[in-house]
Protein backbone atom coordinates (compact mmCIF):
# COMPACT_ATOMS: atom_id res chain seq x y z
CA UNK A 1 0.00 0.00 0.00
CA UNK A 2 2.89 2.38 0.73
CA UNK A 3 4.29 1.87 -2.78
CA UNK A 4 0.89 2.56 -4.30
CA UNK A 5 0.54 5.82 -2.36
CA UNK A 6 4.10 6.89 -3.17
CA UNK A 7 3.96 6.37 -6.94
CA UNK A 8 0.30 6.69 -7.96
CA UNK A 9 -2.83 8.65 -7.22
CA UNK A 10 -5.13 7.11 -4.60
CA UNK A 11 -8.16 6.72 -6.84
CA UNK A 12 -9.02 7.76 -10.33
CA UNK A 13 -12.20 8.18 -12.30
CA UNK A 14 -12.22 7.01 -15.90
CA UNK A 15 -14.83 8.25 -18.31
CA UNK A 16 -15.62 8.26 -21.99
CA UNK A 17 -17.42 11.44 -23.05
CA UNK A 18 -19.02 11.76 -26.48
CA UNK A 19 -17.65 15.27 -26.98
CA UNK A 20 -14.22 16.88 -26.79
CA UNK A 21 -15.62 20.10 -25.33
CA UNK A 22 -15.65 18.55 -21.85
CA UNK A 23 -11.85 18.74 -21.85
CA UNK A 24 -11.96 22.53 -22.08
CA UNK A 25 -14.57 22.67 -19.34
CA UNK A 26 -12.40 20.49 -17.08
CA UNK A 27 -9.45 22.81 -17.69
CA UNK A 28 -11.61 25.82 -16.91
CA UNK A 29 -12.74 24.22 -13.64
CA UNK A 30 -9.16 23.12 -12.77
CA UNK A 31 -10.05 19.43 -12.83
CA UNK A 32 -6.84 17.46 -13.25
CA UNK A 33 -7.04 14.78 -15.94
CA UNK A 34 -5.09 12.88 -18.55
CA UNK A 35 -6.27 11.31 -21.79
CA UNK A 36 -5.56 8.03 -23.52
CA UNK A 37 -7.40 7.02 -26.71
CA UNK A 38 -10.62 8.89 -25.92
CA UNK A 39 -10.77 7.89 -22.26
CA UNK A 40 -10.27 10.63 -19.70
CA UNK A 41 -8.70 9.77 -16.36
CA UNK A 42 -9.63 12.28 -13.66
CA UNK A 43 -7.65 12.69 -10.44
CA UNK A 44 -9.90 13.80 -7.57
CA UNK A 45 -8.69 16.71 -5.41
CA UNK A 46 -11.65 16.35 -3.10
CA UNK A 47 -13.64 13.27 -2.21
CA UNK A 48 -14.42 10.79 -4.94
CA UNK A 49 -18.15 11.48 -4.59
CA UNK A 50 -17.75 15.27 -4.94
CA UNK A 51 -15.57 14.86 -8.01
CA UNK A 52 -18.06 12.49 -9.67
CA UNK A 53 -20.87 14.97 -8.92
CA UNK A 54 -18.78 17.80 -10.46
CA UNK A 55 -18.12 15.70 -13.59
CA UNK A 56 -21.81 14.93 -13.99
CA UNK A 57 -22.80 18.58 -13.42
CA UNK A 58 -20.25 19.84 -15.96
CA UNK A 59 -21.29 17.26 -18.55
CA UNK A 60 -24.98 17.96 -18.00
CA UNK A 61 -24.59 21.74 -18.28
CA UNK A 62 -22.72 21.31 -21.58
CA UNK A 63 -25.10 18.64 -22.93
CA UNK A 64 -22.23 16.15 -23.07
CA UNK A 65 -23.18 12.51 -22.76
CA UNK A 66 -20.83 10.32 -20.73
CA UNK A 67 -20.66 6.92 -22.40
CA UNK A 68 -18.96 5.20 -19.48
CA UNK A 69 -17.76 6.16 -16.00
CA UNK A 70 -15.89 3.95 -13.53
CA UNK A 71 -13.52 4.35 -10.59
CA UNK A 72 -10.28 2.50 -10.02
CA UNK A 73 -7.70 2.03 -7.32
CA UNK A 74 -4.07 1.57 -8.38
CA UNK A 75 -2.52 -1.89 -8.41
CA UNK A 76 1.08 -2.98 -7.95
CA UNK A 77 1.21 -3.36 -11.74
CA UNK A 78 0.38 0.36 -12.02
CA UNK A 79 3.31 1.10 -9.69
CA UNK A 80 5.61 -1.10 -11.80
CA UNK A 81 4.57 0.70 -15.00
CA UNK A 82 5.00 4.10 -13.34
CA UNK A 83 8.54 3.26 -12.15
CA UNK A 84 9.80 1.34 -15.21
CA UNK A 85 7.61 2.71 -18.00
CA UNK A 86 6.99 -0.88 -19.15
CA UNK A 87 4.20 -3.42 -18.93
CA UNK A 88 4.65 -6.69 -17.05
CA UNK A 89 5.30 -9.63 -19.37
CA UNK A 90 3.97 -13.14 -18.95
Amino acid sequence: EDLKRKYTKDQTIKLMPNSSKIRELFRKENIEFSEDRGTLEVYPHESLEKTIRAIIDIASSASVKIERLCTSTPSLEDVFIKITGRQLRD
